[in-house]
């Protein structure tokens, strides 16, 4: 099933690493994981491990741009100087380094704040920041948002496709639930697994379709994507707590949601 990578490989880690490390260098800094890295560690499980192509790492402040694009060129550096063929260049986010020696394309995104964002939310960002929570990588002590923001982040973009009509049945009963933080009401699929073949098949047909149907045609096979794989991440969550392996905190998980309900209303969830 694996297209691209997980955490089990050494780019994987790499990346994590060395992204964080540069920020450390050049900030003092050390910003956490976000997104399906994150997911992936809270998660636990080898078999729920959702493959992506990037690792995205995003700072607790607002950068200069100046200020980015040092951090992606010492990271790019770094890992240059590892042996590996890199390429760093200003991305839409922020900036990125490209890892050209692999059998398939990866990332590691330096994502920074937008100025609308960082108007809008600098107490709910450096809270974020502050109940992140540490991973032991490679030697390193590595901050990773914590699992209750993983989820609030996702259910943001969740609520947005719900609204588009694209989360249905089931789906739009959890995300409902989840809306609330009620996360001991929500169900999980009868098999994880399949769930996870099912996302990654629907990914590689849309990327599939790129060249061979319509603009609109892409954008709604893109979204019924973005909207299951962002469901995905938060079950995955949900069941390595179930499972016993990760701890969630309700309350905190309440406080994240209602800190950006606002937000989360503002697409009619």
């Amino acid at each position: 099933m694996k297209r691209n990578y997980t955490i089990l490989d050494a780019p994987f880690k790499l990346a994590m690493v060395e992204g964080h490390k540069a920020a450390q260098e050049v900030q003092q800094d050390t910003p956490p994981i976000v997104g399906g890295a994150a997911i992936q560690l809270y998660t636990s499980d080898p078999l729920l491990f959702r493959p992506t192509n990037d690792v995205d790492i995003s700072p607790r402040r607002r950068l200069k741009n100046a200020e980015i694009k040092k951090w992606g060129v010492r990271a790019g550096f770094n890992l240059s100087e590892m042996g590996h063929n890199i390429e760093s260049r200003e991305s839409r986010m922020g900036y990125q380094v490209e890892f050209l020696n692999l059998e398939e394309p990866f990332f590691l995104h330096l994502d920074n704040i937008t100025k609308k964002t960082w108007e809008l939310l600098p107490r709910i960002l450096q809270d974020q920041y502050e109940r992140a929570r540490t991973f032991r990588i490679r030697d390193q002590n590595l901050r990773v948002v914590s699992p209750e923001d993983s989820i609030t982040s996702k259910l943001y973009r969740l609520c947005s496709m719900a609204h588009q009509g694209l989360v249905t049945g089931e789906d739009k009963v959890n995300t409902s639930f989840l809306r609330e933080g009620l996360i001991d009401d929500v169900m999980l699929p009868t098999s994880m697994e399949d769930t996870l073949e099912e996302i990654v098949r629907l990914r590689y047909r849309t990327t599939e379709l790129l060249s061979k149907q319509t603009y609109r045609e892409v954008k709604a096979h893109l979204d019924t994507y973005k909207a299951k794989k962002d469901l995905f991440d938060i079950l995955a969550i949900i069941s390595a707590e179930r499972n016993g392996l990760i701890r969630l905190d309700r309350q905190e998980l309440k406080k994240s949601i209602e800190a950006q309900s606002d937000i989360i209303a503002t697409v009619h969830c």
